[in-house]
């Protein structure tokens, strides 16, 4: 089973539009879309909150420890762990140090290709580059799942 993760999720129509906006555990406002759809709308989010924890991530913050982990009874926007990985993985990074160019440079791939494993809906890697990224950072980043 995947873990799940949350952000409260308030949704509204303003007109034709449908409006959403999410918040993270503590609080913090992640972000507002207005779309002609809800899943237009809902999608919109879901990349602006990912880039919200990419910053959060590049501040030495946690980007899980914002989230909710247990289901919350009303408005939620569902995070899986696939989508969190890009963020979780830069947070890692810099939480070591270590640039992009180092990271690409142990695992022998160009910085550009290592880029893509930091950016939410580009990174699809497979098993043995998350084994490998565990080896360089020295953590099981599968266990984080």
């Amino acid at each position: 089973m995947q873990t799940l993760y949350y952000v409260s999720l308030e949704e509204s129509r303003d007109g034709a539009l449908f409006v959403a906006e999410a918040r993270d555990k503590k609080g913090r406002f992640l972000g507002v879309v207005s779309e002609e759809t809800r899943l237009e709308a809902l999608d919109a989010l879901k990349a602006l909150v990912l880039e919200m924890l990419l910053e959060f991530a590049d501040q030495g913050e946690n980007p899980l420890q914002c989230l909710y982990r247990a289901a919350r009874t009303h408005g939620r926007l569902e995070l899986f762990f696939h989508e969190l990985f890009p963020v979780l993985l830069r947070y890692k990074r810099c939480r070591h140090g270590l640039t992009q160019s180092a990271m690409a440079a142990q695992l022998a791939v160009a910085q550009q290709v290592y880029a893509r494993l930091e950016r939410p809906g580009k990174a699809n890697p497979t098993l043995a580059t998350v084994q490998r990224l565990s080896v360089i950072l020295q953590e099981d980043l599968l266990a984080l799942a």
